[in-house]
C-alpha cells in the first residue's frame, strides 16, 4: 500500500475502496470464484473453445490393428508393428492427442538400423563372409560395449526382477517399476529397454537383413532376461530351399513380457514382491471385498486419479487402472490365440487378473465370466492359487446375471474397439485443465 499511498500514508478514494476490498478477500481464495460464470474463461462453459477426444478412436485403431496382426500366424508375425501398437494404444488412453502415434516413423528406425549395419559390414569387408560372423558383428553393433554409450542398447533390469525389494508386498508396484523401457518407441530413441525390447530389436534388424539377401539363413532369437547385460540370444538356423525368406524366427513370449511389466508398472493395487507376474491379485481382491487396506491407500488412489484426470499421466506411481486394464486385455489376446503356443496356466492367470479388475471398473457382468472362465481353465490345470478370493467374488456376485456371450477374446475386443469408435464423437474435452 506504500506505493499508491499520498504523502502522509493515506490513500486516495479509489485506491483506499481498492485496499479495503483486497484486506476483506482471503489470501487464500481463488479470485475467480468470486465471479459469476459469465465473466470467467470462455472454454469452460462455451463449446466453440472446446476440442474432440480422439483417445477413444485412436485406442480402437491400434487395437485393431493389434487383433489383426495377430490373427496372421506367428510365423509371419511382425514383432516390432505389434509393440510399437502397444504403444500406440496406452498412448491414446492418456496423451488425448489430436495426432496418431507415428508407428510407421518408428518402424523407419529399425529400417535405418538395418542399412546402417550394411554399411558397417562394407567398411570391415565383409560382405562376403559367413552368416555367423555376420551375426556375431551385428550383436555387437547392437550391444556391445565397444560401441559409443549413444548408439548402443542396453538393458533395463527392475527391482522385482532382480530380487532387490525388502518388503514382501508393496504399497505401489508403480514406484519401483518404470513403464518407460517396455515401450519399443522409448527404447529405440533412449536405447535402454527391457531384454524383450532387445530382442525384438535384434529379431527385427536380423529379419530385415535376410529379406535384403544380406543374410542367406533365419537366426532365431530369444530373450536373456536371466542375464545382467540382457543381450538376446542368436542362433543360426537352416533354411531350405523354396522356403520363405520373410518369417518371424521369435516368440510371442516377448510381447508377453512387454505386456507383464506393463500391467506391473499400473497396477493400482499392492502388489507381491516375490511373484512378479501376478502378484496383485490378492490385493485388488481384498480391496473389492474389504475395502482399502488402510486410509493412507485410499488417500494415496485418490490423490492419483486427480492427477489422471487433470491429464499428469507421465508419473503414475500410484497405478493407472485404464493402462493396467489394457495390459491385461492384450495378455489375454495375447495367450487365448490359437497360435499363442501359452499354456492354460498362463491364460488363467490373464483372465483371472483381468476379472478383478473388471470389478473395480463396474463391469461385473464380464467380470463374472472370466472368473468362471478360470476356474475352468485351472481345474484343466489341476491347480487353484487363490481359490478362497475367487470364491468370495463369484459369492458376491452370485446375483449378477451372464449372457450366452463367450468371454473376451479376438471377437470381443473388435466389438468393443468398434463400438468405442463410433462412441468417440461425442467425447469433447477443454482446450486447457
Amino acid at each position: 500500500f506504500r506505493a499508491i499511498s499520498g504523502p502522509r500514508g493515506y490513500l486516495a478514494g479509489s485506491h483506499r475502496r481498492k485496499a479495503r476490498t483486497m484486506c476483506r478477500s482471503s489470501p487464500h481464495q481463488n479470485p475467480r470464484e468470486r465471479e459469476p460464470l459469465e465473466f470467467r474463461n470462455p472454454e469452460e462453459s462455451h463449446s466453440n473453445y472446446r476440442r474432440k477426444d480422439f483417445s477413444l478412436e485412436y485406442f480402437a485403431e491400434s487395437r485393431l490393428a493389434f487383433i489383426d496382426e495377430l490373427q496372421i500366424g506367428e510365423a509371419k508375425l511382425d514383432l516390432a508393428k505389434l509393440a510399437l501398437l502397444v504403444a500406440a494404444e496406452d498412448d491414446a488412453l492418456t496423451s488425448h492427442s489430436s495426432v496418431k502415434f507415428p508407428v510407421d516413423a518408428y518402424l523407419k528406425r529399425l529400417d535405418a538400423l538395418a542399412r546402417d549395419f550394411e554399411v558397417v559390414l562394407e567398411l570391415n569387408k565383409m560382405s562376403g563372409a559367413e552368416d555367423a560372423d555376420k551375426i556375431d558383428l551385428l550383436i555387437e553393433f547392437l550391444f556391445g560395449p565397444s560401441m559409443p554409450n549413444t548408439a548402443r542398447f542396453v538393458t533395463y533390469r527392475s527391482k522385482f526382477d532382480r530380487g532387490d525389494l525388502r518388503n514382501t508386498v508393496v504399497d505401489a508396484p508403480g514406484v519401483y517399476e518404470s513403464p518407460h523401457p517396455a515401450y519399443l518407441n522409448n527404447v529405440l530413441t533412449r536405447k535402454r529397454g527391457l531384454s524383450a525390447n532387445l530382442a525384438i530389436i535384434a529379431s527385427d534388424v536380423l529379419r530385415r537383413l535376410t529379406k535384403n539377401g544380406c543374410l542367406t539363413h533365419w537366426a532365431k532369437v530369444v530373450p536373456n532376461a536371466g542375464s545382467s547385460d540382457g543381450i538376446p540370444l542368436v542362433e543360426l538356423l537352416i533354411r531350405g530351399e523354396g522356403q520363405n525368406i520373410d518369417m518371424n524366427c521369435c516368440s510371442l513370449d516377448v510381447l508377453r513380457m512387454i505386456n507383464i511389466h506393463l500391467k506391473r508398472s499400473f497396477w493400482p493395487f499392492a502388489w507381491q514382491a516375490n511373484d512378479p507376474v501376478s502378484g496383485g491379485f490378492a490385493a485388488a481382491a481384498g480391496t473389492f471385498l474389504d475395502g482399502a487396506s488402510s486410509a493412507e491407500s485410499e488417500a494415496i488412489a485418490r490423490a492419483a486419479l486427480h492427477r489422471l484426470q487433470r491429464g499428469v499421466w507421465t508419473s503414475p506411481g500410484a497405478g493407472d487402472i485404464r493402462r493396467a486394464l489394457a495390459a491385461c486385455e492384450r495378455l489375454v489376446l495375447l495367450t487365448n490365440g490359437p497360435s499363442s503356443g501359452a499354456t492354460k496356466k498362463a491364460e488363467a492367470t490373464a483372465r483371472r487378473d483381468y476379472a478383478v479388475l473388471l470389478l473395480h471398473v463396474g463391469r461385473f457382468e464380464d467380470a463374472k465370466k472370466e472368473l468362471l472362465r478360470y476356474k475352468e481353465l485351472v481345474d484343466i490345470e489341476g491347480n487353484l492359487s487363490h481359490a478362497v478370493h475367487v470364491d468370495k467374488l463369484l459369492y458376491r456376485l452370485r446375483e449378477v446375471d451372464v449372457s450366452s456371450d463367450a468371454v473376451f477374446g479376438a471377437d470381443a475386443a473388435r466389438r468393443e474397439a468398434l463400438h468405442n469408435s463410433m462412441a468417440s464423437d461425442s467425447q469433447i474435452l477443454p482446450l486447457t485443465w
